[in-house]
């Protein structure tokens, strides 16, 4: 999805969140994401699960500010940033947002990620 060519950057960041929402209503907005889930039970507790979840984190992070790195004119309007920073700021709000959709068990959450960074 981060890759689609025929979709801008900025489209295909946005689709990537879409399709990810999409499949939570499917399933009732609950179980979220795997990666967060076990980084919040695990990673005090066993070391080379907290290295490979971290390893994961750091890919989405990665190829997140990969996407941003191609985006004209700064379509997030987070120039302010460097491409890795604002990256980081979006996949910890979509980890936050995907909590709060869990504990309510609503799409709201992931709504407000959406209008925040996509003017949804």
């Amino acid at each position: 999805m981060l890759a689609d060519e025929s979709l801008t950057p900025y489209q295909q960041l946005k689709m990537f969140f879409e399709n990810t929402m999409s499949h939570f209503g499917d399933i009732g907005y609950c179980q979220g994401c795997v990666m967060a889930s076990l980084s919040q039970e695990v990673a005090d507790v066993n070391e080379n699960m907290r290295c490979k979840i971290s390893e994961l984190s750091t890919q989405m992070v990665d190829q997140v500010s990969a996407c941003i790195e191609r985006m004209e004119d700064n379509e997030l309007n987070l120039a302010h940033l460097r491409s890795c920073e604002a990256a980081q700021i979006i996949t910890n709000s979509w980890q936050g947002a995907i909590m709060k959709m869990k504990l309510e068990k609503s799409r709201e959450p992931l709504d407000i990620f959406m209008k925040f960074f996509f003017a949804y």
